[in-house]
Protein backbone atom coordinates (compact mmCIF):
# COMPACT_ATOMS: atom_id res chain seq x y z
CA UNK A 1 0.00 0.00 0.00
CA UNK A 2 1.50 3.31 -1.06
CA UNK A 3 1.83 6.05 1.55
CA UNK A 4 1.84 9.40 -0.27
CA UNK A 5 3.31 11.23 2.72
CA UNK A 6 6.28 8.88 2.89
CA UNK A 7 6.75 9.08 -0.87
CA UNK A 8 6.70 12.89 -0.70
CA UNK A 9 9.33 12.93 2.06
CA UNK A 10 11.58 10.51 0.21
CA UNK A 11 11.36 12.49 -3.02
CA UNK A 12 12.91 15.48 -1.25
CA UNK A 13 16.23 13.60 -1.00
CA UNK A 14 18.39 13.41 -4.09
CA UNK A 15 21.29 11.69 -5.85
CA UNK A 16 23.79 13.47 -8.08
CA UNK A 17 23.77 12.39 -11.71
CA UNK A 18 27.50 11.61 -11.57
CA UNK A 19 26.68 8.92 -8.98
CA UNK A 20 23.70 7.70 -11.01
CA UNK A 21 26.16 7.08 -13.87
CA UNK A 22 27.76 4.33 -11.83
CA UNK A 23 24.47 2.42 -12.15
CA UNK A 24 24.00 3.17 -15.85
CA UNK A 25 27.63 2.28 -16.66
CA UNK A 26 27.27 -1.02 -14.81
CA UNK A 27 24.01 -1.83 -16.59
CA UNK A 28 25.66 -1.21 -19.94
CA UNK A 29 28.51 -3.61 -19.10
CA UNK A 30 25.93 -6.27 -18.21
CA UNK A 31 23.88 -5.87 -21.38
CA UNK A 32 20.93 -4.20 -19.63
CA UNK A 33 19.65 -1.08 -21.36
CA UNK A 34 20.36 1.84 -19.04
CA UNK A 35 18.29 4.14 -21.28
CA UNK A 36 15.22 1.95 -20.85
CA UNK A 37 15.75 1.88 -17.09
CA UNK A 38 15.89 5.68 -17.00
CA UNK A 39 12.84 6.10 -19.22
CA UNK A 40 10.79 3.86 -16.94
CA UNK A 41 11.37 6.38 -14.15
CA UNK A 42 10.71 9.47 -16.23
CA UNK A 43 14.40 10.38 -16.57
CA UNK A 44 15.87 11.43 -19.91
CA UNK A 45 19.19 9.73 -20.80
CA UNK A 46 20.35 13.19 -21.91
CA UNK A 47 20.53 14.09 -18.21
CA UNK A 48 23.65 11.91 -17.93
CA UNK A 49 25.54 14.68 -19.77
CA UNK A 50 24.91 16.99 -16.78
CA UNK A 51 26.76 15.33 -13.87
CA UNK A 52 25.90 18.03 -11.32
CA UNK A 53 22.14 17.68 -11.81
CA UNK A 54 20.21 15.61 -9.25
CA UNK A 55 17.31 13.12 -9.27
CA UNK A 56 15.07 11.94 -6.42
CA UNK A 57 16.78 9.36 -4.25
CA UNK A 58 13.65 7.22 -4.23
CA UNK A 59 13.77 6.88 -8.02
CA UNK A 60 17.43 5.90 -7.80
CA UNK A 61 16.71 3.24 -5.16
CA UNK A 62 13.88 1.85 -7.28
CA UNK A 63 16.21 1.61 -10.28
CA UNK A 64 18.73 -0.33 -8.18
CA UNK A 65 16.01 -2.82 -7.26
CA UNK A 66 14.77 -3.10 -10.83
CA UNK A 67 18.26 -3.60 -12.27
CA UNK A 68 19.01 -6.28 -9.66
CA UNK A 69 15.77 -8.08 -10.51
CA UNK A 70 16.35 -8.00 -14.26
CA UNK A 71 19.98 -9.08 -13.96
CA UNK A 72 19.15 -11.74 -11.39
CA UNK A 73 21.90 -10.26 -9.21
CA UNK A 74 21.27 -10.37 -5.42
CA UNK A 75 24.50 -8.44 -4.83
CA UNK A 76 24.12 -5.73 -7.46
CA UNK A 77 25.54 -3.02 -5.18
CA UNK A 78 28.61 -5.08 -4.35
CA UNK A 79 29.35 -5.65 -8.05
CA UNK A 80 28.63 -2.04 -9.02
CA UNK A 81 31.04 -0.80 -6.37
CA UNK A 82 33.91 -2.70 -7.94
CA UNK A 83 33.40 -0.68 -11.15
CA UNK A 84 33.62 2.73 -9.45
CA UNK A 85 35.88 5.45 -10.81
CA UNK A 86 36.62 8.83 -9.21
CA UNK A 87 34.30 10.55 -11.70
CA UNK A 88 31.35 8.58 -10.33
CA UNK A 89 31.80 10.13 -6.88
CA UNK A 90 32.49 13.64 -8.08
CA UNK A 91 34.71 16.39 -6.78
CA UNK A 92 34.59 15.01 -3.24
CA UNK A 93 36.67 12.01 -4.35
CA UNK A 94 39.13 14.30 -6.13
CA UNK A 95 39.62 16.14 -2.85
CA UNK A 96 40.34 12.81 -1.17
CA UNK A 97 43.05 12.06 -3.75
CA UNK A 98 44.78 15.32 -2.79
CA UNK A 99 44.74 14.65 0.98
CA UNK A 100 47.96 14.04 2.90
CA UNK A 101 46.76 10.89 4.66
CA UNK A 102 43.78 8.63 5.29
CA UNK A 103 42.70 10.66 8.33
CA UNK A 104 42.18 13.72 6.13
CA UNK A 105 40.35 11.54 3.63
CA UNK A 106 37.91 10.26 6.23
CA UNK A 107 37.17 13.84 7.29
CA UNK A 108 36.25 14.73 3.71
CA UNK A 109 34.32 11.52 3.14
CA UNK A 110 32.05 12.50 6.02
CA UNK A 111 31.91 16.20 5.09
CA UNK A 112 31.22 15.83 1.37
CA UNK A 113 29.13 12.66 1.11
CA UNK A 114 25.97 14.74 0.57
CA UNK A 115 27.35 15.89 -2.76
CA UNK A 116 26.76 12.34 -4.04
CA UNK A 117 23.53 11.56 -2.16
CA UNK A 118 21.84 13.40 0.71
CA UNK A 119 19.44 10.74 2.02
CA UNK A 120 22.16 9.56 4.43
CA UNK A 121 24.50 11.23 6.91
CA UNK A 122 28.00 9.86 7.40
CA UNK A 123 29.54 9.78 10.87
CA UNK A 124 32.92 8.59 12.13
CA UNK A 125 33.60 7.33 15.66
CA UNK A 126 36.54 5.58 17.34
CA UNK A 127 35.90 2.27 19.09
CA UNK A 128 38.34 -0.31 20.52
CA UNK A 129 41.22 0.71 18.28
CA UNK A 130 39.03 0.95 15.18
CA UNK A 131 37.67 3.80 13.11
CA UNK A 132 33.97 3.13 12.49
CA UNK A 133 32.15 4.75 9.58
CA UNK A 134 28.43 4.93 10.29
CA UNK A 135 25.82 5.56 7.63
CA UNK A 136 22.67 7.11 9.09
CA UNK A 137 19.54 6.88 6.93
CA UNK A 138 17.50 10.13 7.02
CA UNK A 139 14.39 8.62 5.45
CA UNK A 140 11.37 7.77 7.57
CA UNK A 141 11.74 4.35 9.24
CA UNK A 142 8.57 3.18 7.50
CA UNK A 143 10.26 3.53 4.10
CA UNK A 144 11.81 0.14 3.43
CA UNK A 145 14.89 0.28 1.24
CA UNK A 146 16.67 -2.64 -0.35
CA UNK A 147 20.17 -3.63 0.63
CA UNK A 148 21.80 -2.71 -2.67
CA UNK A 149 22.82 0.86 -1.83
CA UNK A 150 24.33 -0.12 1.53
CA UNK A 151 26.47 -2.81 -0.10
CA UNK A 152 27.37 -0.38 -2.89
CA UNK A 153 28.43 2.32 -0.44
CA UNK A 154 30.95 0.15 1.37
CA UNK A 155 32.13 -1.57 -1.82
CA UNK A 156 32.99 1.88 -3.19
CA UNK A 157 35.05 2.65 -0.08
CA UNK A 158 36.98 -0.62 -0.39
CA UNK A 159 37.51 -0.31 -4.16
CA UNK A 160 38.84 3.25 -4.03
CA UNK A 161 41.10 2.76 -0.98
CA UNK A 162 43.98 1.06 -2.88
CA UNK A 163 43.81 3.80 -5.54
CA UNK A 164 44.36 6.37 -2.80
CA UNK A 165 47.06 4.68 -0.74
CA UNK A 166 48.55 2.02 -3.01
CA UNK A 167 47.64 -0.62 -0.44
CA UNK A 168 44.48 -2.46 0.54
CA UNK A 169 42.97 -1.38 3.86
CA UNK A 170 41.22 -4.43 5.19
CA UNK A 171 38.10 -3.77 7.23
CA UNK A 172 37.90 -5.16 10.77
CA UNK A 173 34.17 -5.83 10.45
CA UNK A 174 31.09 -4.63 8.59
CA UNK A 175 27.52 -4.39 9.82
CA UNK A 176 24.40 -4.10 7.65
CA UNK A 177 20.89 -3.20 8.79
CA UNK A 178 19.34 -5.61 6.31
CA UNK A 179 18.79 -9.29 6.96
CA UNK A 180 21.35 -11.86 5.92
CA UNK A 181 21.00 -12.83 2.23
CA UNK A 182 20.88 -16.42 1.09
CA UNK A 183 24.56 -16.11 0.12
CA UNK A 184 26.55 -13.95 2.53
CA UNK A 185 29.83 -15.69 1.76
CA UNK A 186 30.43 -13.48 -1.28
CA UNK A 187 30.30 -10.40 0.93
CA UNK A 188 32.76 -11.92 3.39
CA UNK A 189 35.12 -12.91 0.58
CA UNK A 190 35.07 -9.43 -0.96
CA UNK A 191 35.48 -7.46 2.25
CA UNK A 192 37.80 -10.03 3.85
CA UNK A 193 36.29 -9.62 7.31
CA UNK A 194 33.31 -10.70 9.41
CA UNK A 195 30.01 -9.33 8.09
CA UNK A 196 27.06 -8.93 10.43
CA UNK A 197 23.38 -8.38 9.61
CA UNK A 198 20.29 -6.93 11.29
CA UNK A 199 22.47 -4.29 12.99
CA UNK A 200 21.12 -0.97 14.24
CA UNK A 201 23.01 0.98 11.59
CA UNK A 202 25.12 0.30 8.51
CA UNK A 203 28.74 0.47 9.70
CA UNK A 204 32.26 -0.27 8.47
CA UNK A 205 35.24 -0.53 10.83
CA UNK A 206 38.96 -0.46 10.02
CA UNK A 207 42.12 -0.16 12.20
CA UNK A 208 43.00 3.30 13.54
CA UNK A 209 46.60 2.70 12.43
CA UNK A 210 45.43 3.07 8.81
CA UNK A 211 44.71 6.77 9.42
CA UNK A 212 48.44 7.48 9.18
CA UNK A 213 48.83 5.96 5.71
CA UNK A 214 49.99 8.59 3.17
CA UNK A 215 48.05 9.32 0.00
CA UNK A 216 50.04 8.79 -3.20
CA UNK A 217 48.79 11.91 -5.00
CA UNK A 218 48.81 14.27 -1.99
CA UNK A 219 48.82 17.90 -3.07
CA UNK A 220 48.28 20.71 -0.55
CA UNK A 221 47.46 23.38 -3.12
CA UNK A 222 45.06 21.16 -5.04
CA UNK A 223 43.37 20.14 -1.78
CA UNK A 224 42.76 23.77 -0.82
CA UNK A 225 41.23 24.47 -4.23
CA UNK A 226 39.07 21.33 -4.22
CA UNK A 227 37.91 21.98 -0.66
CA UNK A 228 36.73 25.41 -1.77
CA UNK A 229 34.79 23.92 -4.69
CA UNK A 230 33.21 21.27 -2.44
CA UNK A 231 32.18 23.87 0.14
CA UNK A 232 30.61 26.00 -2.58
CA UNK A 233 28.68 23.02 -3.90
CA UNK A 234 27.53 22.11 -0.38
CA UNK A 235 26.29 25.65 0.14
CA UNK A 236 24.42 25.57 -3.17
CA UNK A 237 22.89 22.21 -2.26
CA UNK A 238 21.75 23.50 1.13
CA UNK A 239 20.28 26.64 -0.42
CA UNK A 240 18.39 24.49 -2.93
CA UNK A 241 16.70 22.60 -0.10
CA UNK A 242 13.19 23.87 0.72
CA UNK A 243 12.64 25.41 4.18
CA UNK A 244 11.27 23.07 6.82
CA UNK A 245 7.80 24.63 6.80
CA UNK A 246 7.56 23.95 3.06
CA UNK A 247 8.63 20.32 3.57
CA UNK A 248 5.94 20.00 6.23
CA UNK A 249 3.43 21.62 3.90
CA UNK A 250 4.21 19.09 1.15
CA UNK A 251 3.92 16.25 3.64
CA UNK A 252 0.49 17.46 4.75
CA UNK A 253 -0.65 17.85 1.16
CA UNK A 254 0.50 14.32 0.35
CA UNK A 255 -1.41 12.96 3.36
CA UNK A 256 -4.60 14.58 2.10
CA UNK A 257 -4.28 13.46 -1.50
CA UNK A 258 -5.82 10.04 -0.87
CA UNK A 259 -9.12 11.69 0.14
CA UNK A 260 -9.23 14.26 -2.66
CA UNK A 261 -7.91 17.72 -3.42
CA UNK A 262 -6.09 19.15 -0.37
CA UNK A 263 -7.65 22.14 1.38
CA UNK A 264 -5.46 25.20 2.04
CA UNK A 265 -7.20 26.16 5.28
CA UNK A 266 -6.80 22.68 6.71
CA UNK A 267 -3.13 22.49 5.67
CA UNK A 268 -2.49 25.91 7.22
CA UNK A 269 -4.09 24.80 10.49
CA UNK A 270 -1.87 21.70 10.58
CA UNK A 271 1.17 23.97 10.21
CA UNK A 272 -0.13 26.34 12.90
CA UNK A 273 -0.42 29.12 10.28
CA UNK A 274 -3.32 31.26 9.23
CA UNK A 275 -4.41 30.73 5.61
CA UNK A 276 -3.20 34.25 4.86
CA UNK A 277 0.26 33.54 6.29
CA UNK A 278 0.56 30.30 4.31
CA UNK A 279 -0.36 32.12 1.10
CA UNK A 280 2.24 34.81 1.87
CA UNK A 281 4.98 32.28 2.60
CA UNK A 282 4.20 30.39 -0.60
CA UNK A 283 4.26 33.66 -2.56
CA UNK A 284 7.76 34.34 -1.18
CA UNK A 285 8.76 31.02 -2.78
CA UNK A 286 7.08 32.08 -6.05
CA UNK A 287 4.40 29.45 -5.46
CA UNK A 288 0.64 29.32 -5.10
CA UNK A 289 -1.10 26.57 -3.15
CA UNK A 290 -2.73 25.25 -6.32
CA UNK A 291 0.63 25.19 -8.10
CA UNK A 292 2.25 23.34 -5.18
CA UNK A 293 -0.47 20.67 -5.21
CA UNK A 294 -0.10 20.30 -8.98
CA UNK A 295 3.70 20.00 -8.83
CA UNK A 296 3.51 17.41 -6.06
CA UNK A 297 0.95 15.40 -7.99
CA UNK A 298 3.15 15.48 -11.07
CA UNK A 299 6.21 14.32 -9.14
CA UNK A 300 4.32 11.49 -7.46
CA UNK A 301 2.70 10.54 -10.77
CA UNK A 302 6.14 9.85 -12.28
CA UNK A 303 6.85 7.43 -9.46
CA UNK A 304 3.46 5.71 -9.50
CA UNK A 305 3.43 5.31 -13.28
CA UNK A 306 6.72 3.43 -13.06
CA UNK A 307 5.07 0.87 -10.76
CA UNK A 308 3.47 -1.82 -12.97
CA UNK A 309 1.42 -3.14 -10.05
CA UNK A 310 -0.67 0.05 -10.01
CA UNK A 311 -3.53 0.46 -12.46
CA UNK A 312 -4.28 3.88 -13.90
CA UNK A 313 -7.32 4.01 -11.63
CA UNK A 314 -5.04 3.30 -8.65
CA UNK A 315 -2.68 6.11 -9.69
CA UNK A 316 -5.58 8.54 -10.09
CA UNK A 317 -6.88 7.67 -6.61
CA UNK A 318 -3.43 7.98 -4.99
CA UNK A 319 -3.10 11.46 -6.52
CA UNK A 320 -6.44 12.59 -5.14
CA UNK A 321 -8.42 12.76 -8.38
CA UNK A 322 -12.09 11.97 -7.98
CA UNK A 323 -12.30 10.63 -11.54
CA UNK A 324 -9.76 8.90 -13.74
CA UNK A 325 -10.64 11.29 -16.57
CA UNK A 326 -9.45 14.24 -14.46
CA UNK A 327 -6.12 12.47 -13.91
CA UNK A 328 -5.83 11.74 -17.63
CA UNK A 329 -6.32 15.42 -18.48
CA UNK A 330 -3.76 16.49 -15.89
CA UNK A 331 -1.25 13.87 -17.04
CA UNK A 332 -1.60 14.99 -20.65
CA UNK A 333 -0.98 18.59 -19.54
CA UNK A 334 2.14 17.54 -17.60
CA UNK A 335 3.70 15.26 -20.21
CA UNK A 336 2.00 15.88 -23.54
CA UNK A 337 0.75 12.29 -23.74
CA UNK A 338 -2.00 10.19 -22.22
CA UNK A 339 -1.26 7.92 -19.23
CA UNK A 340 -2.10 4.87 -21.35
CA UNK A 341 0.38 5.82 -24.03
CA UNK A 342 3.00 6.55 -21.40
CA UNK A 343 2.52 3.10 -19.89
CA UNK A 344 2.85 1.47 -23.31
CA UNK A 345 6.05 3.43 -23.93
CA UNK A 346 7.51 2.19 -20.64
CA UNK A 347 6.83 -1.44 -21.50
CA UNK A 348 8.05 -1.36 -25.11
Amino acid sequence: MHNASQDSDALQYTVAVHFLRLLTDYCDTQGLSASALLHEHGISPALLEHPDERIPYLHYAQMLDLAAERLGDPHLGLHMGQLVRPGHVGVGALAQFACANVEQQVQRLVRYSGLDYDAFRDEVVHENGDVVLRWHCLLQPEIVLSHHHAELNFAVVKTLAPQFTGTDIRATWIGFRHAAPDDSEELERFFGCPVYFNTDIDSLAFPETALELPIQMANTQALAMLDQICEQQLQQLNQAQPPQWLKNCKRSIAEQLHIGTPDLSLIAAQLAFSPRKLRRLLAEQDLSFRQLVDELRQTLAEQYMADPTLSLADVAALLGFSEQSAFQRAYRRWTGMSPGRSRRTLTE
